[in-house]
């Protein structure tokens, strides 16, 4: 099976176990950041939602080990997140081209609204911690792209619309990854190089 030419979802930043810091400076660099998310798998956030991406502050409270690796890993940028509407077939591709990756993880989070509470909920699909050294890779399969995506959080005093580009600069970059599953030409997915 071959997978198709990922697409930029959203870039996370860890802010470890200090999102109120995190929070603080992004609304300082001119930011609208969303109300804060917790997770069912204990994680909580803050989105800085684009044009077709977001950034997302990531953050595990202090003593709480369901999210080590969070409060293990180093502040800043730390994980590329590709879209997928289809993570069963992500997954396969993935694990049929010997791509180190982890099975498809679903998790929630509860969204408040004007009109009640609802819950966004996703599917992951990530590479192993082991696949590479430059952050977390993941895939992310939104089934409630209507409570991420929502018009009163687009509009960014800073003018920011979208991420352009990331490059990832690094001798084990993940890209032989790629081009075991999209072919020779797979060195550059969805704006990353």
């Amino acid at each position: 099976m071959t997978l198709p030419v990922p697409t930029l979802d959203h870039v996370v930043v860890n802010v470890r176990d200090r999102i109120d810091e995190g929070l603080d400076t992004y609304h300082r660099l001119g930011f609208t950041m969303t109300p804060r998310g917790y997770h069912t798998l204990g994680s909580m956030n803050h989105l800085a939602i684009l044009g077709s991406e977001y950034l997302e502050l990531i953050a595990a409270p202090p003593g709480d080990t369901r999210r080590a690796e969070i409060l293990a890993s180093p502040f800043g940028l730390n994980g590329l997140v590709f879209g997928t509407d289809n993570s069963a077939a992500v997954y396969a591709a993935l694990h049929d081209a010997g791509v180190p990756v982890e099975p498809p993880l679903e998790f929630s989070r509860p969204v408040e609204l004007t009109d009640g509470k609802r819950d966004a909920t996703f599917r992951t699909v990530r590479l192993t911690p082991d696949a590479t050294s430059v952050g977390r890779i993941y895939f992310c399969h939104h089934f409630t792209r209507d409570l991420v995506w929502r018009d009163e959080w687009r509009h960014h005093a800073n003018g920011a619309v979208g991420v352009e580009r990331a490059v990832i600069a690094a001798r084990d970059a993940p890209l032989g990854h790629w081009q075991r599953v999209g072919g020779p030409g797979a060195s550059e997915i969805g704006g990353i190089s």
